[in-house]
């Protein structure tokens, strides 16, 4: 039996039932939903408001990434919706696209004679991502700086970031990001109330390390 620690914050309880969910698909999507369906993440569902559409809709991937599938409440598709977590703070971007490099670790050595290099596989690289999209409010003469301050904390926070969101959930099955690198370019700003910004992030996974001391 495999015990889940459910965090108190909303936000994160959203993040871990969906990586909860992610992870309950590798032994298959029938028994994923299955498990879902019958209340394993029923705590978890029953206190964030919008775990539920996020869930089905990573179990169901087809109805949103191929066939159009749900909307949000502002028109955009699902799996252009992005939430970043942290243990206090939570920000959604609608309809941002995203950009990911799929990258590989070679050593290539090269030989006397030989066309070409040697080249050996050490492992499977970080994901390359970039999230494009734009701070906006509803006031037209104001400028977003309550999201411009919220997005800079959470950047700010030296840990992994928790990511709800389809398209990176789903297909390439990344749930936490680190931050490297943010534009925030006001040449490009077409309105007042519309910030854009460009974030770079590198995956991240959870490490395990036993570390005995020799006494």
């Amino acid at each position: 039996m495999t015990l889940i620690k459910i965090s108190l914050n909303r936000d994160s309880i959203q993040a871990q039932a969906i990586n909860a969910a992610l992870k309950a698909r590798q032994f298959g999507i029938t028994l994923g939903s299955r498990k879902v369906q019958e209340g394993l993440f029923e705590v978890a569902l029953t206190d964030a408001d919008q775990v539920n559409n996020y869930a089905n809709s990573l179990i169901k991937p087809k109805s949103i990434l191929s066939n159009g599938g749900d909307r949000s409440k502002y028109g955009t598709h699902l799996c252009n919706d992005i939430k970043l977590v942290t243990a206090d703070s939570t920000i959604s971007f609608i309809d941002a696209k995203v950009n990911v490099v799929k990258t590989k670790v070679i050593h290539s050595q090269q030989l006397v004679g030989v066309t070409g290099s040697i080249k050996e596989l050490i492992q499977d690289g970080d994901y390359n991502i970039d999230i494009s999209g734009n701070l906006i409010i509803d006031n037209q003469y104001a400028f977003p700086v309550d999201e411009m301050q919220l997005l800079n904390k959470i950047l700010s926070k030296n840990e992994s970031i928790d990511v709800v969101s389809v398209y990176l959930n789903e297909i390439f099955d990344i749930t936490k990001l680190v931050f490297v690198r943010g534009n925030f370019d006001q040449k490009q700003m077409k309105f007042f109330n519309v910030m854009p910004f460009t974030l770079n992030f590198q995956s991240d996974i959870d490490h395990s390390f036993l570390v005995e001391d020799n006494v």
